[in-house]
């Protein structure tokens, strides 16, 4: 029900409604007794702030349990999946392919000899193959984290919808 505005002399404001017009109310401030204008005389006057709105939050824990679960939810899900993307190797065989048939015997045999003669079924890894395996493990265990951290939010959230849905039930 809308409340109008009646203000006192004494600074008060008091709320009155549509069926108080023509009647009398006491200032609950001073206790002066003022008159309530007609209904024609009321609707002039301004409306008071609705006090259940006013008292209602528009935030509170479980809205920002929702949010905050949420996006740590997407943003960490979106991260891993992200770093799980493939990822190119930086040995390229059809580079190594058309070096070798670009080659001589001799070219060959002497990068053999230098490089792989020490071995004679694998070789070590060169340092760039050893950085690209440091680098998918790194990115392997960092999306690990974040699909977990994305759970986490999942149910820092659910927390939160509870607590909304709980509210408005």
């Amino acid at each position: 029900m809308k409340k109008y505005r009646l203000d006192c002399q004494c600074g008060a404001t008091l709320p009155v409604g549509g069926g108080q017009a023509g009647d009398q109310v006491a200032c609950p401030a001073c206790g002066q007794t003022l008159a309530v204008p007609t209904l024609r005389e009321l609707s002039k006057l301004p409306f008071m702030a609705d006090s259940a709105a006013g008292n209602q939050r528009s935030w509170d824990l479980s809205k920002g349990l929702l949010l905050v679960g949420g996006l740590l939810a997407v943003l960490s899900w979106g991260a891993a999946a992200w770093l799980r993307m493939p990822v190119e190797s930086p040995v390229d065989p059809e580079m190594i392919r058309k070096n070798v048939l670009e080659s001589s015997d001799a070219e060959i045999y002497d990068a053999w000899k230098n490089h792989f003669s020490t071995s004679t079924v694998s070789r070590a890894p060169m340092v760039v193959e050893k950085l690209f395996a440091q680098s998918v493990q790194l990115k392997r265990g960092l999306s690990v984290a974040l699909l977990i951290g994305g759970g986490v939010g999942a149910a820092i959230g659910l927390a939160g919808a509870a607590g909304v849905g709980r509210r408005r039930g």
